[in-house]
């Protein structure tokens, strides 16, 4: 994990209220994240246009939330400078099983901000009975998600904001080779896989 600056963890601190004070949009398409209401999710950046044979488009709550785009923007710049990434995507209290992000290509930074018990990210870097979870409020991990092995911890109180900063692949591109484990792994809980 990487430890932020001082100019981070001040720039932290309004994103974190500008995510509370903010309203969450209401509508969520990611089956994946489940039903539940108090889970919400979107990507600011790059998306792709489900409309079309999968052509990356600028998401529009880049025009929804344009402070807030703007804020994580300069976070990631003040972290890694030379960092490559075309999208952001914001989760409140959204619980993952372990999978792979198979739109991703190359390397992620994820972040966590709130107050919050229990969540979590997780990696699984060699097997999936070997999960370590990482407590990453305010701390940065860097790690590939298109090749590793990855889930979360659901909150148990509070608000844990998961924000994560990576490249979307082009459409048509191949995905890289995965570690980690079978896709049977991807199906079964965090807890049943053994994370530290």
């Amino acid at each position: 994990m990487e430890e932020p600056s001082d100019a981070e963890r001040i720039l932290m601190t309004k994103i974190e209220y500008m995510l509370q004070e903010m309203k969450w949009p209401s509508r969520v398409t990611r089956k994946n994240i489940g039903s539940d209401p108090n889970r919400r999710a979107f990507a600011l950046g790059k998306v792709y246009q489900y409309n079309r044979p999968r052509e990356l488009v600028d998401s529009r709550f880049n025009r929804v939330y344009p402070e807030l785009y703007s804020a994580l923007t300069r976070l990631m710049r003040l972290h890694a400078p030379t960092f490559r990434f075309n999208s952001i995507q914001l989760n409140a209290n959204v619980h993952t099983e372990p999978h792979y992000d198979t739109n991703n290509c190359g390397p992620s930074y994820a972040i966590g901000l709130g107050r919050f018990t229990g969540g979590g990210l997780v990696l699984y870097p060699d097997k999936p009975s070997d999960g370590v979870r990482l407590r990453n409020t305010r701390r940065w991990v860097r790690f590939n998600g298109a090749t590793t092995l990855h889930g979360s911890i659901p909150v148990t109180s509070g608000t844990r904001y998961a924000i994560i900063f990576f490249t979307r692949k082009t459409p048509g591109a191949r995905s890289p080779r995965r570690s980690g484990g079978s896709s049977r792994a991807r199906r079964r809980s965090p807890r049943a896989l053994g994370h530290r």
